[in-house]
């Protein structure tokens, strides 16, 4: 895969493909997973996001806010673009 995996491309391919998805915790685990063929990922925003990332450079990557990590909707959406920026393609809580 060239580039990364957006939105439009996994609807895109919808009932004409089979998606996987994974939850990875470390670096090793996004690579084996991508050399796997799973390029949706899942993963906790802790200090490896940034090297899961690095690790899987073209995968769809999802991450979970924390529990309890926020109080309003704008707290919410403020967390969320701050994880963007480190590297996730989607927030989930």
């Amino acid at each position: 895969m060239a580039r990364r995996l957006t939105a439009y491309d996994l609807q895109s391919a919808k009932g004409s493909r089979k998606w996987l998805q994974l939850h990875v915790d470390t670096p090793a685990e996004a690579a084996a997973a991508v050399a796997c063929d799973i390029v949706i990922l899942s993963c906790e925003p802790d200090h490896n996001l940034e090297a899961i990332r690095q690790a899987a450079p073209h995968a769809f990557l999802s991450v979970g806010m924390p529990h309890g990590a926020v109080a309003s909707p704008e707290e919410a959406v403020r967390l969320g673009f701050a994880m963007m920026k480190r590297g996730a393609d989607a927030v989930y809580s």
